[in-house]
């Protein structure tokens, strides 16, 4: 049982890599900084050297793709993404 779900697991994450190397380049580094790397927009936005309004844009629409790819709740709030 214990490996099954390991297994399950395992197939979740390829998934979810895959639909996350699916993103757009601007999307998946928006969202990768944020979420892997704990950055604020604001820290995200003067990285890029891009507006605050540019990062907010490409994280929700990064985060609407993956929500249709991956047909799932994420359990993560697209507002965080675009307010954070």
């Amino acid at each position: 049982e214990e490996r099954a779900a390991s297994v399950l697991e395992c197939d979740e994450v390829r998934r979810m890599l895959g639909a996350i190397e699916g993103l757009v380049y601007e999307q998946r580094e928006v969202l990768l900084l944020r979420y892997i790397g704990g950055l604020t927009i604001g820290q995200v936005s003067e990285a890029l050297g891009v507006k605050h309004g540019t990062v907010a844009s490409r994280g929700r629409l990064g985060m609407e793709r993956l929500r249709e790819e991956l047909g799932v709740e994420l359990g993560i709030d697209a507002n965080e993404v675009c307010d954070g």
